[in-house]
């Protein structure tokens, strides 16, 4: 399955960019079905439902946030099968492990690599697919945009995922708001069709054409020269470790220190003593969030494989992020983030 990869292509946004590939994987490879992990932007699953695969859901570890590629079943290890593999947090090294058992049982693997840091140092023709953002907070945020690389489609192929012709941020900040409050007020699985539905609205209109080359040089060069966060992100990691060492009843996620991660993030022990640190850190004006939730209202029982998801639960009930960067003014500040999380934990 592994071959070297045609030039990259450009996507208004990284969720059309996934419809595209599984489709083309549908189309080109004949998949059947397309497996994410239990934790992750609730616009994955969108794309997967709007490309016509059967969906399902797969537990992660808790040790870094992603996809337990061990809880697979064995009637799912053949190549009518498509991985969603979500670099969680920029969380970037099992990724090659992932594709090396994914070769070993003829998956096709996309890793998902919207939140880790494009210019980290890896070889992309490892993979069979890896999809980048640069959108809104992204680790390079230009505003739009996503960079894939991937063997899936054939040299002819034109893309046929389709994409607004006009894109208004205030209707999308608005869309993901209110899919946030209606994932916290409504449990059932009215849900998932629900938000289906109104994802739908967004593949409309023009067909996208693949990239000349001289428009994917243009956009490289507008990322390299938003790529001034990187050694921020590092130090401001390793003050919050260093800070953070003390404090026994936390399992921090975000922890290798040769990793570039969107987040520092870490669990803490239920949803009362997550709700209470987010509620005083945000009263301090310190960044802070509990994403991602857990998808399984997005999907019917049925839809999730093995023993179920117990460690995504965990992980929605538990999970706190905080800033690697200054944002709107607000510096990150690991000494007084660690005085008012010690009160809880």
């Amino acid at each position: 399955m592994q071959k070297s990869l045609p030039s990259a292509r450009i996507y208004y946004r990284a969720t059309h960019a996934i419809v595209d590939i599984l489709r083309a994987l549908k189309r080109n490879k004949g998949v059947k079905r397309v497996l994410i992990p239990a934790i992750v932007c609730p616009s994955v699953i969108f794309a997967a439902r709007f490309s016509s695969l059967d969906i399902f859901l797969v537990d992660i570890d808790l040790k870094n946030g992603c996809l337990n590629y061990k809880q697979i079943p064995s009637d799912f290890l053949n190549n009518e099968t498509a991985l969603v593999f979500v670099e969680l947090f920029g969380c970037t090294a099992i990724s090659e492990e992932v594709q090396k058992f994914c070769n070993l049982n003829s998956i096709h693997l996309l890793i998902d690599a919207a939140q880790s840091n494009f210019f980290a140092k890896r070889r992309f023709n490892k993979f069979e697919t890896i999809i980048f953002s640069f959108g809104k907070k992204k680790q390079i945020e230009i505003g739009f945009g996503s960079i894939v690389f991937s063997n899936v489609f054939s040299n002819s192929e034109t893309s046929i995922c389709k994409i607004p012709t006009s894109y208004h941020k205030s209707f999308f900040s608005r869309f993901y708001q209110n899919l946030y409050y209606a994932h916290k007020s409504i449990d059932n699985k009215i849900l998932a069709q629900f938000l289906g539905t109104k994802m739908h609205l967004l593949y409309k209109t023009d067909v996208v054409q693949p990239p000349m080359k001289a428009e994917l040089k243009e956009y490289l060069e507008k990322i390299s020269d938003k790529n001034i966060f990187e050694q921020n992100r590092k130090i401001n990691l390793n003050d919050y470790l260093s800070e953070f060492s003390g404090l026994k009843n936390l399992n921090i996620i975000t922890k290798n220190q040769n990793e570039i991660y969107w987040r520092f993030s870490f669990l803490v022990d239920g949803r009362k003593t997550q709700q209470n640190i987010l509620q005083a850190l945000r009263k301090e004006e310190i960044h802070a969030s509990a994403w991602y939730p857990c998808l399984e209202k997005y999907v019917y029982d049925n839809e999730i494989l093995g023993s179920g998801i117990k460690n995504s639960k965990i992980f929605e009930s538990g999970i706190v992020n905080l800033w690697l960067t200054d944002d709107n003014g607000i510096k990150c500040n690991p000494k007084l983030a660690k005085s008012i999380i010690e009160e809880y934990v």
